[in-house]
C-alpha cells in the first residue's frame, strides 16, 4: 500500500513549493492528495497560476481520521507569505499538525510556513528548523507575546532542508526539489529517493 500525503493549499501559496512535492512524490509511487482550506478547489498560487485541489477541507473529518488511524503518513505546508498566513488562520491546520505530530506522522513546511504557520503552535520549540533567509527574524510578529516560550530552545540553521523529531523544514522555492526527495528519504528509504533523484535528473 503506497504512502498517503496530503498538501494544503491556500490562496497565496508558492507555486514550486507545492508543485514540486506532488510531482516528484506520486513519481515515487505516493498517493498525495491537494486539500483546498478554502470553499472553492480552485486555489490562487502567489503568481497567479490557479490548481485545481482534489478535495475541499471542508469533506475531511479529521476527529474520524484520528480515532479510525487513518492520518496521512505526512502533511505539507507550502509557504508563499500570503498562503502561509492563510493556512494559519486556519484552526484546522493547526489541528491537523497537533494530531499528526502525537500520532508520530511527519509534518512539513517550507518557505514562510516554519515560521508563520508553526511556530504559533509551539512546534518549533526544542526543534533545529529552517525556513525562508530572514524569517527566522520574525517569529515574534507571528508567534505572540509568548513567543519565547513557544520556541525556546529551537535552532535555526541555514541548510536547505532540516529534519527533526517529526518535522522536516525547507528554506524556498528553489530547495523544494530537495525538500521532497527528503520527504521520499524519510517515508520509504533512501532507495526510494535516490531512485526518484536519478530519474529526475536531480541528482
Amino acid at each position: 500500500m503506497s504512502k498517503h500525503v496530503v498538501v494544503f493549499l491556500a490562496d497565496g501559496f508558492e507555486e514550486i513549493e507545492a508543485v514540486t512535492p506532488v510531482d516528484l512524490l506520486r513519481r515515487a509511487g505516493f498517493t498525495v492528495k491537494m486539500i483546498s482550506i478554502s470553499n472553492s478547489l480552485f486555489v490562487t498560487g502567489s503568481r497567479g497560476i490557479i490548481i485545481q485541489a482534489d478535495k475541499l477541507i471542508s469533506e475531511v473529518n479529521l476527529p474520524k481520521a484520528v480515532s479510525s488511524s487513518m492520518l496521512p503518513s505526512a502533511i505539507i505546508l507550502p509557504g508563499g507569505l500570503q498562503g502561509a498566513k492563510n493556512l494559519a488562520s486556519a484552526s484546522i491546520i493547526g489541528s491537523f499538525v497537533e494530531e499528526m505530530l502525537k500520532a508520530g506522522k511527519l509534518v512539513c513546511a517550507i518557505c514562510a510556513s516554519p515560521v508563520v504557520v508553526l511556530s504559533p503552535l509551539g512546534v518549533l520549540k526544542n526543534r533545529k528548523y529552517t525556513c525562508y533567509p530572514g524569517m527566522e527574524k520574525e517569529i515574534e510578529a507571528y508567534a505572540g507575546r509568548d513567543w519565547k516560550e513557544k520556541t525556546a530552545g529551537s535552532e535555526y540553521s541555514s541548510k536547505p532542508a532540516v529534519f527533526d523529531d517529526g518535522v522536516l523544514t525547507s528554506s524556498a522555492a528553489g530547495t523544494a526539489a530537495e525538500f521532497s526527495l527528503e520527504i521520499i528519504r524519510l517515508l520509504e528509504g533512501d532507495a526510494a529517493a535516490d531512485e526518484t533523484a536519478e530519474k529526475t535528473l536531480f541528482c
